[in-house]
């Protein structure tokens, strides 16, 4: 659901991504971007991006207005299992069947760094509201916090 309720997506079994009208219940978009179920979906604060995280082991970036797709990230062996974006939408976490949690920039694409902890599946993810921190529940019966640090040197040249 978008941040302004106005915008929901959803995934299932059919491998099909829907992009709905909340207020309405009517469907925008039919998206078919997966070989497998949709394990997660989410929506960037702003409503502007979709992301859909498949049994495949794919996530796909979208743009909810038109569809179209940004990015496709390789991101697991198993299947995705829980997808959050940041608070300001430049990140999107992911983790699944894996057991591992996955932070990718959503301008790039690019996988900004992967943290183990668990044994087995995570079920859920979600972060704080400012986006330092990340909680995950997993299979392996623990919840785990993570503290975040976006602060990387930069080399000097």
């Amino acid at each position: 659901l978008s941040a302004d309720g106005s915008i929901a997506i959803s995934g299932g079994w059919d491998c099909i991504v829907r992009v709905w009208r909340a207020q309405t219940g009517e469907c925008l978009r039919v998206l078919s971007h997966h070989n497998d179920g949709i394990g997660a979906v989410a929506v960037s604060p702003k409503g502007t991006l979709g992301a859909s995280g498949g049994w495949d082991g794919a996530i796909t970036l979208f743009d909810l207005d038109t569809g179209t797709v940004r990015a496709r990230l390789a991101a697991t062996t198993g299947a995705i299992t829980a997808l959050r974006f940041s608070h300001d939408g430049s990140l999107l976490f992911s983790a699944g069947m894996d057991g591992i949690v996955r932070i990718w920039r959503t301008a790039t694409g690019e996988l900004e760094l992967a943290v183990t902890g668990h044994v087995g599946a995570i079920h859920a993810l979600d972060c704080t509201a400012d986006s330092r921190f990340l909680a995950t529940a997993g299979a392996d019966g623990t919840a785990r916090v993570i503290q975040l640090d976006y602060t990387y040197a930069q080399p000097n040249d």
